[in-house]
């Protein structure tokens, strides 16, 4: 991986028009660009409620046949947050695809079994293990299932929800091997993929690279964020 910290481009904020186009393009996918979409959940309940809906939205045809989707809840002795629940899910998946354990028989991380299996996959993990105590009415199926009310066409069994515009941008991600993406399962963002390779150029990653949305000082306090400070600002 080269190092060094990406610049992070900004997010924009979609017209409602847009991500309903998102939807319709979704709808005749038939090639997935990653290998596997993970989501976090808060317990053993939470996963299995969101492996039913993702086994329905899949014999509904709504995603590429090719998409493995994975569903890991937080460790039983409680929350670990999106940090936490990142490292387990991951040490999840590679026990789940490889059959052992990422720790050696001493206890010591197999570094390279680790490396030669995450530095093939491409791997969209999506962290959706709120308990939407700010919006009681998604609790049963978590934000990531919300429905939309958006008309694209789509089955009547499967309407639109938050899960199908979060795909819809990362089936346009320019992926590469090795590549891990963590987003937040309850915001729907959307940018501009091909201002990442303009020039035909391609889009030159380092060790970590970050996508964000400038915000206020006061809207971040609320929620967290990266915070850059210029020279010439006087605040």
């Amino acid at each position: 991986l080269a190092q060094g910290l990406t610049s992070i481009p900004s997010v924009t904020v979609v017209p409602w028009s847009t991500l309903c186009a998102h939807l319709h393009s979704m709808a005749i996918s038939t090639f997935c660009p990653f290998d596997y979409c993970v989501i976090t959940a808060s317990s053993p309940v939470q996963a299995d409620l969101y492996k039913a809906l993702v086994k329905r939205r899949l014999d509904c045809g709504m995603y590429p046949p090719d998409l493995e989707f994975r569903v890991y809840p937080d460790p039983p002795k409680g929350r670990v947050g999106s940090g936490g629940g990142t490292l387990v899910a991951l040490r999840n998946l590679f026990r789940d695809e490889i059959g052992t354990s990422p720790w050696g028989p001493d206890g010591a991380l197999d570094e390279g079994a680790l490396r030669s299996f995450f530095g093939q996959k491409r791997v969209l993990v999506l962290h959706a293990g709120g308990e939407s105590r700010r919006l009681p009415c998604y609790v049963p199926e978590g934000k990531l299932f919300g429905p939309l009310s958006a008309s694209v066409g789509v089955q009547a069994a499967c309407p639109p929800v938050v899960l199908d515009l979060l795909l819809t941008l990362y089936f346009k991600y320019p992926w590469v091997a090795g590549e891990v993406i963590l987003a937040s399962g309850d915001v729907i963002v959307d940018f501009n993929v091909q201002r990442l390779c303009e020039e035909g150029r391609a889009f030159v990653r380092g060790a970590i690279c970050g996508f964000g949305k400038p915000a206020p000082l006061e809207q971040v306090s609320h929620h967290g964020g990266d915070m850059r400070w210029h020279p010439s600002s006087k605040k």
